[in-house]
């Protein structure tokens, strides 16, 4: 939430830049010929802030805007979070603890947006530094010339005005610099000096080997077919001259040739980006889409059939409740899909245990979870119908995602008619039981009927003795 609040602020800096593309509006087409393009890197941004300096630098841009924050948020609510998240960074490694003291870590969620505040804060005593050196003529330009994305920084520097080096004289971060008369790179992008004026080329890093995911590769097909389109976009609105704009419009061509991509794909994806004028690839400036979007999530996998389709042809069955469809009205139903766990994911873990673990089900203990309260404890589970007793040979933390695969493991073994019974008897008693909101429980009812008709295209129902035993696993829960 700290984040949230502070963001409004990010636009009030000087200096602030979102991104590569929002970069280009701001690099004039000519510059004095004597100029120097000089790029500054903040050694350690994370690390190197002393808690007294952000804190300052916080309170400076709270009472200066004081209209940015909601009236029902007090100024010492701000602060005294801020505090808290700094002093209580908590990390492991191997099995010792430790807290960081100095900075704030790399992965709390107001990190970037309270560097960012910092440095600009930083920004505005170097303004005054240069006016009181120089004149308010040359802090009018170096406030225009000076560009910043978070740690990586950007000026135009005039000559006339005297030797850069001045700048380390008043900055207050350690910063590396890199100054060129000729051209020098700042994030995804090459600026060229050509005498007094300046050109852009895309620049790749040396290590960069442009391997783009490859055609046969396991995604779906929406995105590898917008692959083409999206990087050859991105070369036209940073290569503005047009014979540069072909070079590397052909050399993406090739690359792409070499990834499987087909020829017909990859010159539809070039004319696309060429058709697009330079000024609208330019604009930064996006209209807001209002529409109230409800994202249906899956995990990939080719060989899953997609069943979106058919939740789109059956949400009309929502919109026969009064209550749902005022829930549903001008909702626009989105699907997306989630990356699988990889190999890369399987074989590493952010957490390894010396000691090995005992087979059990336990709880997942999440707080909203309505599980917990009923689940059976333990090593050994007791089939009551069996009147038998297993060893586990697994560890199982219950989830309700958990249950919900038991259910259609469990319909997959009858037929359809008496899925769909069975299935209402179970989803009713699940309504009962925890006490399911009508959302979900509509939800539930309506995606699982599809599911089980989808399944037993792909496995037929088992034999009517043993469909007896496993109808009975769910209702005596």
């Amino acid at each position: 939430m700290i984040d949230i609040l502070l963001q409004p602020f990010m636009t009030k800096i000087a200096s602030y830049i979102k991104d590569d593309f929002h970069f280009l509006n701001f690099i004039p087409d000519e510059i004095p010929e004597d100029s120097l393009l000089c790029t500054f890197d903040v050694v350690s941004l994370y690390s190197n802030i002393p808690h007294s300096l952000g804190i300052e630098a916080i309170t400076y841009w709270i009472e200066k805007y004081p209209g940015v924050l909601p009236h029902r948020i007090p100024e010492d609510f701000i602060i005294d979070s801020i505090c808290l998240i700094l002093n209580n960074n908590y990390f492991q490694f191997g099995n010792l603890n430790f807290k960081q003291i100095n900075g704030t870590a790399m992965g709390t969620k107001m990190a970037p947006t309270y560097a960012t505040l910092t440095l600009a804060f930083l920004e505005n005593k170097l303004y005054n530094e240069i006016e009181l050196k120089f004149d308010s003529t040359v802090k009018e330009v170096f406030v225009k010339s000076w560009k910043r994305y978070l740690d990586d920084c950007f000026i135009i520097w005039n000559n006339a005005w005297g030797n850069i080096n001045v700048l380390f004289n008043i900055l207050q971060i350690k910063f590396t610099m890199h100054c060129s008369e000729t051209e020098l790179p700042f994030l995804d992008i090459l600026v060229i000096k050509s005498k007094s004026k300046l050109l852009t080329d895309i620049y790749y890093k040396a290590t960069d080997t442009k391997q783009y995911l490859h055609f046969k590769s396991s995604h779906p097909r929406t995105c590898k077919l917008n692959i083409p389109y999206n990087l050859a976009r991105r070369i036209c609105t940073i290569v503005k001259t047009p014979d540069l704009r072909t070079k590397r419009l052909h050399e993406l061509s090739a690359c792409l040739t070499t990834r499987g991509y087909p020829h017909k794909l990859i010159e539809h994806g070039i004319r696309k980006a060429e058709s697009i004028p330079i000024h609208i690839l330019r604009n930064c400036e996006k209209q807001r889409d209002t529409t109230d979007t409800l994202a249906y999530v899956s995990t990939f996998n080719p060989r899953h059939p997609e069943i979106f389709n058919l939740i789109c042809h059956n949400m009309p069955i929502l919109n026969c409740s009064v209550k749902m469809n005022t829930v549903m009205k001008d909702v626009r139903l989105i699907k997306s899909k989630r990356q699988p766990r990889n190999l890369k994911k399987m074989l590493t873990q952010a957490k390894f245990e010396d000691s090995e673990s005992t087979s059990q089900i336990s709880k997942c203990n999440r707080p909203r979870c309505k599980i917990c309260p009923i689940i059976m404890q333990g090593e050994k589970i007791h089939f009551l119908l069996q009147t038998k007793t297993s060893l586990l040979k697994l560890t199982l933390r219950v989830s309700p995602k958990m249950l919900y695969m038991f259910l259609i493991a469990v319909i997959v073994m009858i037929n359809i008619q008496e899925a769909q019974k069975i299935l209402l008897t179970v989803l009713l008693y699940i309504e009962a039981r925890l006490k399911m909101n009508a959302i979900g429980f509509w939800k539930l009812v309506n995606i699982f009927i599809h599911v089980v008709k989808i399944i037993l295209e792909f496995h037929p129902p088992i034999n009517a003795p043993m469909r007896t035993n496993y109808l009975l696993g769910p209702v005596t829960l």
